[in-house]
């Protein structure tokens, strides 16, 4: 069996040969560079362009039964790593073993991002990793959503390839909130997993029945109950900040209040399909606000509500959707003015500054506007592109 080493220094001096001035580094990591190969392990190793001509030094090939890919990483792509975009990819940077460098600035430079990728691990800014954690959460919504929605199609095959993709993103996930990666495969790396000091309840017991389901539905809850499990450990997080509210809520209660008026509109006009409907939006928007503060998360497009409610109702405010629901307008239009004051009083105490005016001229004032010398404040402005009976059209746009 040849040497796989003796293939990577085919690499160097195929980059020395052709590409001395195009090719920053060559590096390995892995298996091999850990110590830990078995006898049909591959040579995890790739290069760093330095020009575009760079990347011609690709190369793939099986060699005595064994797969090799040498493949460009560059720079920009290995920052986003540092950055804790790919959390799979850690490995290449954290444990590399730099084989060939162009000239010490490189050598320098890769050395400066393995330090701070070791940073981003160690770091104690657990709001950064768990915002991290969110979008991880977010994505493994998505994959859980994909498998619950299955059609008659689907077979133990197809749902265990998208449920891999779930579970990985997670692990990979809990290990970045424990200043961990995994350096191989997460099922190899269970023993790891089981010690992580932060970890869902039962995470074990769940990784175990998953890699022991064999159909569809066992698949799929073995994924429902881990997806959820880690939704409930998320909750125990509350990395507020003092001083949140006034910087993140700044005019945000003058722009939810049309909002509000919206509902009571609806009320006011008898009209329950619309009441329903601006009702829902409504509380979804403020409920959404609350979690970033209050939960120390950002909820996306596919995280479900149930999860990121709870500091709206922890707020005590009314659950406007519900009475929406039963169609009871006049006690919708009490609750939405009973929502009005709440929440103007929940922002109030924490430090949140409003800004309102009992006049035009009171608004003008603060603008520093002069009053026209006519006193017509009320008509159209007019321009030369604008018609006298004509408002501009910027003035009819909606938010």
């Amino acid at each position: 069996m040849i040497e796989p080493w003796a293939i990577a220094n085919t690499f160097v001096e195929h980059v020395r040969t052709s590409y001395p001035e195009d090719v920053a580094l060559v590096v390995a990591y892995g298996s091999h560079v850990s110590g830990t190969p078995h006898d049909r392990s591959d040579l995890d190793i790739y290069f760093v362009p330095a020009t575009e001509r760079g990347r011609e030094a690709s190369l793939q090939f099986i060699l005595d039964g064994i797969g090799y890919d040498f493949w460009p990483l560059g720079w920009e792509r290995l920052e986003g790593i540092v950055r804790l975009n790919e959390l799979p990819m850690i490995a290449a940077v954290v444990d590399a073993l730099i084989l060939y460098s162009r000239a010490k600035p490189d050598t320098m430079r890769f050395a400066a991002l393995q330090a701070r990728m070791r940073d981003q691990l160690h770091s104690s800014d657990l709001p950064v990793k768990l915002h991290r954690f969110d979008q991880i959460l977010e994505s493994a919504t998505g994959h859980l959503g994909n498998l619950l929605g299955a059609d008659a199609t689907s077979t133990p095959s197809t749902s265990l390839m998208e449920a891999n993709a779930l579970v990985a993103e997670i692990v990979a996930g809990l290990a970045l909130l424990n200043g961990e990666y995994l350096p191989r495969n997460w099922v190899q790396c269970r023993p790891q997993i089981r010690q992580f000091r932060l970890q869902p309840d039962g995470l074990p017991d769940f990784l175990d029945r998953f890699l022991k389901a064999s159909s569809d539905e066992e698949i799929r809850e073995s994924c429902r109950d881990l997806v959820e499990a880690c939704w409930q450990f998320r909750k125990l997080f509350r990395a507020r900040i003092p001083g949140d509210y006034p910087e993140h809520f700044a005019g945000f209660y003058e722009e939810i209040k049309s909002s509000i008026n919206k509902v009571l509109h609806a009320c006011d006009v008898g009209d329950h399909s619309l009441a329903r409907a601006v009702s829902a939006r409504l509380q979804h928007e403020i409920a959404w606000q609350l979690a970033r503060v209050e939960e120390s998360s950002v909820p996306g497009e596919m995280t479900p509500v149930s999860h990121f409610r709870t500091a709206y109702d922890r707020a005590g405010l009314p659950d406007i959707t519900a009475i929406a629901i039963d169609g009871d307008l006049p006690r919708l239009s009490a609750a939405a003015g009973e929502l009005d004051e709440r929440f103007q009083t929940l922002l109030s105490n924490e430090g949140v500054e409003f800004t309102s005016f009992d006049s035009l001229d009171a608004l003008h004032r603060h603008l520093n506007i002069e009053a026209h010398a006519s006193g017509d404040t009320e008509s159209a402005p007019e321009s030369e592109e604008t018609a006298p009976d004509q408002a501009p059209r910027d003035s009819q746009r909606k938010k």
